[in-house]
């Protein structure tokens, strides 16, 4: 027997909110019946307020759901009952700034880089967040500020390239990419600057080029990531080798994952 169907069993023992808390575990987990684990969420919020656990599943299932507005309410929920929930600054800084919302998400982005001003992630979302609206010189300079915190992570070196290429510094990008490419130690860190490049080469139209990066990128995952996920990925990919005429290799690509599905 599951430990949540015993726990089911002795609910009546618990607290009311604790029993809202296994319900909720029990209808999503083990009954496979979202929209009665989200009622459950709800009705646990709206008796218990001020219970950040509440908001917090509240949150969960709006993001799973796609339902951002309500997600994005549960965690400024959070971050009122609890300002010292930072994290949730960082979230909701990346909902607005996935809707568009630059001066919203700045807000929080910076509250946050307020208060953990030696963390590099503080400045890191806000170089993403003025690179995704072309402000390239104020990104250049958080990706800077993140660097001097972090010196040895090639992922805000990678940022600094990114700028490069695409501002049409095309050269001068692939340049970077090889050098930090050379400091990497890890399978991992290999793996993502092979990402860059591949997105280099096929911006610039450069498809041979591309694929030989992204063939590198798979080479590298296939260290430390589950075969079945990298299938997964080739599947999606296997059009670029028909666009450069390898069509044979499409092909084994799909036959490879049959298999697989089985017993990967």
């Amino acid at each position: 027997m599951h430990a949540l169907q015993t726990v089911m069993k002795y609910l009546h023992k618990l607290t009311e909110q604790s029993q809202f808390s296994v319900k909720h575990a029990y209808y999503f987990q083990l009954r496979n019946e979202p929209e009665m684990s989200l009622d459950i969420a709800k009705n646990w919020a709206e008796l218990y307020p001020d219970d950040l656990g509440a908001q917090e599943i509240l949150g969960i299932r709006y993001m799973i759901l796609g339902q951002k507005e309500n997600e994005l309410a549960a965690y400024k929920k959070i971050v009122s009952l609890d300002p010292n929930q930072y994290e949730y600054m960082l979230k909701i800084g990346e909902i607005y700034k996935g809707q568009g919302k630059f001066e919203e998400s700045l807000e929080y982005y910076r509250l946050y880089a307020d208060k953990f001003p030696n963390n590099a992630k503080s400045f890191t979302q806000l170089g993403d967040l003025y690179r995704v609206y072309g402000d390239y010189e104020e990104a250049r300079s958080y990706y800077k500020k993140a660097l001097l915190i972090e010196p040895e992570d090639i992922t805000i070196e990678l940022s600094l390239a990114r700028i490069k290429t695409e501002l049409g510094e095309f050269a001068q990008g692939l340049e970077d990419y090889q050098e930090i490419l050379n400091k990497c130690s890890s399978p991992m860190e290999k793996n993502e600057v092979y990402k860059r490049m591949e997105s280099h080469f096929f911006l610039r139209g450069q498809l041979e080029k591309g694929i030989e990066s992204m063939e590198n990128k798979f080479t590298e995952r296939e260290k430390y990531d589950a075969p079945i996920n990298i299938l997964t990925d080739k599947i999606d990919v296997a059009e670029k080798y028909i666009m450069i005429g390898r069509k044979d290799t499409a092909l084994q690509i799909v036959e490879t994952l049959e298999p697989c599905q089985s017993g990967c």
